[in-house]
């Protein structure tokens, strides 16, 4: 789950609820084009890992 918001200096200032927030910001710029400095990622603590979002697990 994210929400991104563009700002007033360009950036794009993303809320997450990742464990690794340095990963995403590599990824955004990427997919946007844009520098790593333009991306800023914000994650509050969650307190651990409860399961993967991304892919549903396969027995």
């Amino acid at each position: 789950t994210a929400l991104a918001v563009p700002d007033e200096d360009n950036c794009m200032v993303v809320y997450s609820s990742t464990q690794v927030p340095e990963t995403c910001q590599v990824v955004i710029a990427k997919c946007l084009g844009v520098p790593e400095h333009n991306v800023r990622v914000i994650s509050r603590r969650v307190g651990g890992g409860f399961g993967g979002k991304a892919f549903r697990s396969v027995p």
